[in-house]
C-alpha cells in the first residue's frame, strides 16, 4: 500500500488518536492541538497567514516533547527520579543545536524532527498494515526444551501490545538525545582549524575519556541491549544476553553513534530503568509478575530500537518491527527539516512531497523536492543510499527489494534510483534519463571515486 506523507493529514490522524490514549492527561489534550498546529502553520480564524518561525516551531515542539513523554513514563513507572534532569537536558540541547547549526553548514534540526518522527510512525501505524502488527517476540524467547505454550510468555505479549502507544512515543521522542557527542567532532574540527592560525597557542583537541564508574555503566547497557527474556516454564523466566549482539553493540559504542549515545543517557539519567531491570541472576530466585517482566521487554525493545536506528552492524529481514519503524520514520521525514543557509543567511525548509510503500516483500521511498538552486541533490540522496543500503537483510522469505527514488525540480528534472533485491549484493544507483548507465561500484560513487 502507497502512503502520501502530508502534514495536515499527519497531523489530523494523531488528533483522532489521542482521545484513546488514556495516559496522556484530558486537560493537555487543548494546548497538545494548540502546539501541533503550529507545526503546520495553522492559525485559527486567520485566512492569510505567514508561516510559524522556526523558533516557535522549536518551542512547541520543546512543549510537545515534554508533555507526551512525561506522561509516558508516568504510565510505566511510578518512579521518576531524573526525569528532571532528562527535561533540563533537553533544554540544553536546544540551545546547543543552535551553536551546531553555525558550525556545520550541513547540520539540520533534531528537535522538531523528534515530533514529526512521533508523528509519522503513529501514522504509518494506522495507515500501513505490515507495519501495523509489530511482533514483540523477538526478545521473549521459548525454552527449546520447553514444546507447550506458556501462559506467561503469551501475557507478556498481549501487555505489551496495550502499551505499543506508550512505547512507541518514548522510543521516538528520545532516539536523537545523543547527537551533539556525534556532532562534537565536526565542530571540533572547525575549530580547531581556526586556533592554527594562531602559531603562538598550543591547541589541544577534546577528547573522551571513560571513568571506571562510567565503563561499569557501559557495560550494563551493553548487557540491556543484547538481552531476550527466555521463559523455562510457565511461571520461571531468566535474562540472557547473546554475545553476537553485544559485540555488535560495542562496536556502535566504539564510534560514539547517536543512537547508542542516546540510550546510554537515559539509562544514566532515568533510575526506574536500573531498577527494572534489576533481576537475580538465577530463575529460580524469580518472582516476577506479567507487569515487570513485561516492563524488562519494553525498556529492551526502547533502548535496543533507539541504539540500532544508527548502527550499521544491526539488521532487519522482516518489516514488522519497532526498530524498523523508526528507521523509516525517522528517513521518512524531509519535509519538516529545517538548516540554515549561511550564504543566505535564512533557515531552509525544503517542503520535500514524501511517499512510502510497504508490503513484506518490498520497501519503497520517493522523495520529490522543489527547484532550489542551492539544494544539494546528488548529496542528500548519495546520503540516503548510505543510510539504507545495509540496513536490511535481504532474502527470499522475508523482505526481497528496497528502493529509493529522489527527484528534484530543477529546470532540467534531476533523478536518481537505487534498488537492491536479495539476487543482487550491492544494488544498482543510476541517474534517470535517456543516457543514464548505472553505477558500477556504489561504495566508490559514495566516496566521490566514480562519477557519472
Amino acid at each position: 500500500m502507497q502512503v502520501e506523507l502530508d502534514s495536515a493529514d499527519i497531523v489530523k490522524s494523531f488528533k483522532n488518536r489521542l482521545p484513546s490514549m488514556a495516559f496522556v492527561p484530558q486537560n493537555d489534550h487543548p494546548d497538545i492541538f494548540r502546539l501541533l498546529d503550529v507545526l503546520i502553520d495553522t492559525k485559527r480564524g486567520v485566512k492569510k497567514r505567514k508561516p510559524y518561525s522556526r523558533l516557535a516551531k522549536t518551542n512547541a515542539a520543546r512543549r510537545l516533547w515534554d508533555k507526551l513523554l512525561y506522561a509516558s513514563l508516568s504510565a510505566i513507572t511510578d518512579n521518576l527520579r531524573g526525569y528532571d534532569e532528562l527535561r533540563k537536558y533537553f533544554s540544553e540541547y536546544i540551545r546547543y543545536e543552535n551553536l551546531l547549526f553555525a558550525v556545520d553548514p550541513h547540520h539540520r534540526d533534531h528537535v522538531i524532527h523528534s515530533i514529526w518522527v512521533m508523528l509519522i510512525g503513529f501514522y504509518l501505524l494506522e495507515k500501513c498494515k505490515p507495519l501495523s502488527s509489530v511482533d514483540y517476540c523477538r526478545v521473549l524467547l521459548k525454552d527449546t526444551q520447553t514444546t507447550k505454550d506458556l501462559p506467561n510468555m503469551k501475557s507478556c505479549e498481549s501487555y505489551i501490545k496495550q502499551k505499543e502507544p506508550i512505547l512507541w512515543l518514548i522510543i521516538s521522542l528520545t532516539h536523537d538525545l545523543g547527537y551533539p557527542i556525534q556532532k562534537t567532532r565536526a565542530a571540533n574540527a572547525l575549530m580547531s582549524s581556526m586556533i592554527n592560525n594562531f602559531g603562538f597557542l598550543e591547541q589541544q583537541e577534546f577528547t573522551y575519556n571513560f571513568t571506571v564508574l562510567q565503563n561499569t555503566a557501559i557495560e550494563e547497557l551493553l548487557n540491556i541491549l543484547s538481552s531476550y527474556l527466555l521463559f523455562t516454564s510457565s511461571a520461571k523466566h531468566k535474562i540472557i544476553c547473546f554475545k553476537g549482539s553485544r559485540l555488535d553493540y560495542s562496536k556502535t559504542f566504539e564510534r560514539l553513534d547517536h543512537g547508542i549515545m542516546s540510550a546510554y543517557l537515559l539509562l544514566n539519567y532515568l533510575d526506574f530503568i536500573c531498577d527494572t531491570m534489576n533481576y537475580p541472576s538465577d530463575p529460580s530466585m524469580s518472582t516476577y509478575t506479567t507487569e515487570s517482566t513485561s516492563k524488562q521487554a519494553i525498556i529492551i525493545h526502547w533502548l535496543s530500537a533507539i541504539s540500532a536506528h544508527t548502527s550499521k552492524n544491526v539488521y532487519w529481514d522482516s518489516p514488522n518491527d519497532i526498530g524498523v519503524l523508526l528507521i523509516l520514520a525517522d528517513e521518512l521525514d524531509e519535509f519538516s527539516r529545517y538548516s540554515h543557509d549561511v550564504k543566505l543567511d535564512r533557515w531552509v525548509s525544503m517542503n520535500c512531497q514524501t511517499s512510502f510503500t510497504c508490503t513484506k516483500q518490498s520497501i519503497r521511498f520517493e522523495y520529490t523536492f522543489p527547484s532550489n538552486p542551492e539544494f544539494d541533490h546528488l548529496s542528500f540522496f548519495q546520503n540516503k543510499v548510505t543510510k539504507l543500503m545495509n540496513r536490511f537483510q535481504l532474502k527470499p522469505r522475508g523482505i526481497q527489494r528496497i528502493s529509493l527514488t529522489s527527484t528534484h525540480l530543477k529546470p532540467k528534472k534531476d533523478k536518481w534510483h537505487y534498488e537492491k533485491t536479495f539476487r543482487d549484493i550491492q544494488g544498482t544507483v543510476r541517474k534517470i534519463n535517456h543516457k543514464s548507465k548505472p553505477v558500477k561500484d556504489i561504495d566508490k560513487w559514495i566516496a566521490g571515486e566514480e562519477v557519472l
